[in-house]
């Protein structure tokens, strides 16, 4: 049977390093970083639960936050206007547009308005936009690398695998490329020479392909969907899409919460892979530390800007 990881050690570990962090800037200037939270629609019960998981993790580590979100109805000139406005905003380090945004919203469009010197996930890069206004911004932006990435990658360093000199799956629906994180992470697997398949749950070949990889990384939305029969021998699965199944009233936090459940058959696919880990706690409380690790990284850039 292989091994069960979880992101919450991992990510206890870099918030105690941001806490720290976010007290000194505060001791030596007197000023905490500020992050915006926007987005339009306050959506489902799972939305909700992800604006409150950004918001109480920044807000427990020291960081002050602002939450803005637009109705459904509103226009993407109103929500672009939002982003300018945080944009222009001394107090704001950073600006986290929290998908997803209602469909008459190009997603893409939204996330071009994200001052580069406020970005988050890391997915803004000069190289991707021609023009002389987008390099003239990455130049004068400190250098951040993508928070999503960077959680894969510690994730994969604790239990000592090497994505650089492995075999590599993403399996998903036809639509990854319309997800800008995952196609970022192709971006970077390319231009770092690794070579990346992409198999769709729709081939019927995809257990075929997902067999010869070492790692394979998930984004799907059927439930359980992954077990042994996708795998190989000692192989590590990394989930990223955590599916809502429902909703249910917690006691504990006083609210409607939603009931998540991970592409992967936890129990089935550790009969062969060495190393499972679900959506649902595994490698979303890293992203988001890492988040705010880039927080940290546009603050210092404005209070410390030559340290």
């Amino acid at each position: 049977m292989g091994t069960l990881v979880l992101g919450k050690a991992i990510a206890e570990r870099i918030r105690a390093g941001i806490k720290s962090d976010v007290d000194g800037l505060y001791a030596r200037h007197g000023r905490r970083p500020g992050l915006a939270i926007i987005t339009a629609d306050p959506g489902t019960v799972a939305k909700q639960s992800e604006v409150l998981i950004h918001e109480s993790t920044a807000q427990a580590l020291g960081i002050q936050v602002r939450k803005q979100i637009l109705p459904a109805e509103a226009s993407q000139d109103e929500l672009i206007a939002a982003i300018h406005a945080a944009n222009r905003d001394a107090a704001i380090d950073g600006v986290l547009v929290l998908l997803p945004l209602p469909e008459h919203i190009d997603q893409s469009a939204v996330f071009a308005e994200i001052d580069p010197g406020k970005e988050l996930e890391g997915l803004l890069d000069g190289d991707d936009d021609d023009s002389e206004g987008a390099a003239a911004q990455a130049e004068t932006a400190p250098v951040k690398p993508s928070s999503t990435i960077t959680a894969l990658q510690r994730l994969l360093d604790e239990i000592g695998f090497d994505a650089w000199r492995s075999r590599i799956v993403f399996l998903t629906e036809d639509r990854i490329r319309d997800n800008p994180i995952v196609a970022r992470l192709l971006v970077m697997a390319s231009r770092a020479g690794v070579q990346v398949a992409v198999a769709s749950t729709q081939d019927p070949q995809a257990r075929s392909i997902t067999r010869n990889a070492d790692l394979v990384v998930i984004s799907v939305s059927t439930a359980e969907l992954v077990d042994d029969s996708y795998l190989k021998q000692g192989a590590v699965v990394v989930d990223f899409l955590p599916i809502q199944v429902g909703e249910k009233y917690s006691e504990s936090k006083g609210r409607l919460v939603p009931v998540l459940k991970t592409g992967v058959n936890v129990e089935a696919a550790l009969r062969k892979a060495s190393h499972v880990t679900p959506s649902v706690g595994g490698l979303g409380p890293i992203a988001i530390a890492s988040m705010m690790e880039n927080l940290l990284v546009n603050c210092r850039q404005v209070l410390e800007p030559m340290g």
